[in-house]
């Protein structure tokens, strides 16, 4: 039979329990600037929504971008699906390709990945020229353009993954981004690579500073860079996680964690 007063006696229990843990933590921060309940729920709430990723997995995407000679659309066109077609046939035990889709206007190349048990989604745009801004964008395609050549393709690959497996994942990705790096300089005469840039979206987005900003409904954004010349952009909805180099290491790890534990979880 459903007894209704012990609902109540419990919920009450419950609700009173925390009240009185919030006022021990405020009378604790007050006069020894410590908060230990306030730690714990913390912990425990950021555990718990490390286990939901199992779930409901986090969605990133890896981006760079490299500037080629200037050709025709075309054949930097030619080139990827090279770049495809060599990879799948040296590594065809470890790395299988879904077909390769283009978009109507021959810009915009899409595939799946799979490799070592790990699935990514790979688009590749072919840019009308390459227009780099290290603290924004890896790439700022220019779609009014009309030049006749292009000499920059951008490179998105999207994974899907739960918390724990941050580090395999890095360690599996990092390596398919190497392939295509030393595959590229073999089909085409590349002239740069730029930055690696990872975007978490969405994220919690509540970073706003003043009453001002949330009166107006300012759109705010931070930059933060570090010692190591990692740049972290946060905006409303989404991260970005900029490091020097494409190489994934440790660092890059170590930011894109605290990223996700911060903003997103």
């Amino acid at each position: 039979m459903f007894d209704l007063t012990s609902v109540v006696y419990s919920a009450l229990i419950i609700v009173g329990t925390y009240i009185a843990f919030r006022v021990i933590d405020t009378l604790l921060d007050h006069f020894l600037e410590i908060t230990v309940f306030r730690r714990i729920w913390r912990w425990l709430s950021k555990e718990f929504k490390k286990f939901l990723t199992r779930l409901r997995p986090i969605k990133t995407s890896f981006q760079f971008a490299v500037r080629v000679e200037a050709n025709e659309p075309s054949k930097i066109k030619e080139a990827l699906i090279q770049l495809i077609e060599t990879i799948s046939k040296k590594y065809q035990e470890q790395i299988k390709f879904s077909s390769l889709t283009w978009a109507d206007d021959d810009t915009l190349g899409s595939t799946n990945v799979s490799y070592n048990e790990w699935k990514f989604e790979m688009n590749m745009h072919i840019a009308k020229y390459y227009d780099y801004e290290p603290e924004q964008e890896v790439l700022i395609p220019h779609k009014n353009a009309k030049n006749a050549v292009s000499d920059g393709t951008a490179f998105s690959i999207e994974a899907n993954f739960p918390f724990y497996q941050l580090d395999q994942m890095l360690l599996t990705l990092g390596a398919l981004t190497n392939l295509i790096r030393e595959e590229l300089k073999e089909i085409c005469y590349v002239e740069e690579f730029s930055k690696g840039m990872f975007v978490i979206t969405p994220i919690k987005g509540d970073f706003t500073m003043d009453h001002w900003i949330k009166e107006k409904q300012f759109d705010v954004s931070l930059l933060l860079k570090a010692r190591e010349k990692v740049l972290v952009n946060l905006y409303p909805k989404k991260a970005e996680v900029i490091f020097p180099t494409m190489q994934i290491d440790n660092k890059v790890s170590e930011y894109l964690r605290a990223t996700i534990l911060n903003y997103y979880l």
